[in-house]
């Protein structure tokens, strides 16, 4: 019986540490996909910026709304764009889509 609980608790320990280790992995991940995310918007905001002057809070909040995959679009428009129009018209056709 005491061979059962000793064989039940290293199971429970090792479940744990790889639940914990997964919980880690899962983490850093979401972090890692978080800050390129933040770093893109910044990307966004200050290329807009030094182009076009002051960037209003509205745009702003919509860029920062947009998921990762839509943000290389929106750099590659800002990138593109002659005026700030030419991107805000980039940035109204993706909520749109």
């Amino acid at each position: 019986m005491a061979a059962i609980a000793v064989l039940e608790e290293t199971w429970i320990s090792k479940a744990l540490r790889e639940g914990r280790e997964e919980g880690q992995a899962i983490g850093i991940k979401e972090g890692r996909e978080e800050g390129r995310e933040i770093g893109r918007e910044e990307y966004i905001l200050r290329m807009l910026t030094r182009k076009f002057g002051d960037v209003s809070a509205e745009i702003t909040k919509q860029i920062q709304a947009q998921p990762l995959a839509t943000l290389d679009t929106l750099f590659d428009a800002a990138l593109d764009a002659k005026q700030l129009s030419d991107f805000t018209d980039v940035l109204a056709s993706l909520k749109t889509e």
